[in-house]
């Protein structure tokens, strides 16, 4: 399985889940680019991003504290350290349940502010997908075909109006809220996550294009890092163009 997270700063998450050998169950391979928007309180960005293995999530901070004179960054870090801490931790209820462990970060998340979030998180034995998303974030399932890539799963945002989105945080939306998904994955699926930054800029179609131009002639992806770069740089390119769309 590969996999893009992508998130409004530009953030982009390529992963990759394998077998090395027939028998042993998926794991993930990932690598990050961020591109953060000019103008923000933070000029890393206001997203934030937590990966192992086993999960993978993206959490856009939401860009209207400012106005408050609150760094969004503040609140998405955080919420991505408590998904990281809880998750090393390892508690039985969140086994395969993204939700749960979207619920118990956004418990530990005190500070100021509100974020999207999207968290996924593999089955390694039974090669399933759970996801759970709250907000304008999301993630795409691509699978690689003889060179064509099928979309076998695509999640919905969630919004309450025009720019604004579903968020947990300081008077966000419950957790709870977030839908989730199951989803039966393969190896060398292509998994892309991210934050509106991606869905903003790009159509799947085109998110599509750029990866089919990293497959080899056995259409494998070898190169995560150069995968997300790609992608990363043209959306941020296409972010740019005032006629586009």
């Amino acid at each position: 399985v590969h996999g893009i997270i992508i998130m409004q700063g530009l953030m982009t998450k390529f992963v990759r889940a394998f077998h090395e050998m027939a028998r042993k169950p998926l794991t993930f391979s990932h690598a990050v680019k961020a591109i953060p928007l000019p103008g923000k309180m933070n000029d890393k960005g206001e997203d934030a991003y937590y990966c192992c293995q086993k999960i993978l999530a993206v959490a856009d901070g939401v860009g209207g504290w400012h106005k408050e004179n609150v760094d969004p960054s503040i609140y998405s870090n955080s919420l991505c350290n408590h998904l990281k801490e809880i998750s090393m931790q390892g508690p039985k209820s969140i086994e395969n349940n993204p939700k749960e462990l979207l619920n118990l970060a956004a418990d530990k998340t005190t500070e100021i502010g509100s974020s999207t979030c999207c968290v996924l998180m593999l089955d390694k034995v039974q090669s399933v997908l759970h996801a759970a998303n709250l907000g304008d974030s999301g993630f795409l399932i691509y699978r690689n075909k003889g060179g064509s890539l099928e979309t076998i799963a695509r999640s919905k945002e969630q919004t309450h109006g025009f720019n604004f989105p579903f968020q947990v945080g300081t008077e966000g939306d419950n957790p709870n809220n977030a839908e989730v998904y199951s989803v039966n994955v393969q190896p060398n699926d292509i998994v892309i996550l991210g934050t509106d930054g991606l869905w903003d800029n790009m159509y799947d179609k085109e998110i599509g294009a750029v990866v089919k131009k990293h497959l080899n002639n056995t259409n494998e992806i070898k190169d995560v890092s150069a995968v997300t770069e790609d992608i990363a740089n043209t959306a941020n390119t296409l972010s740019n163009k005032i006629s586009y769309m």
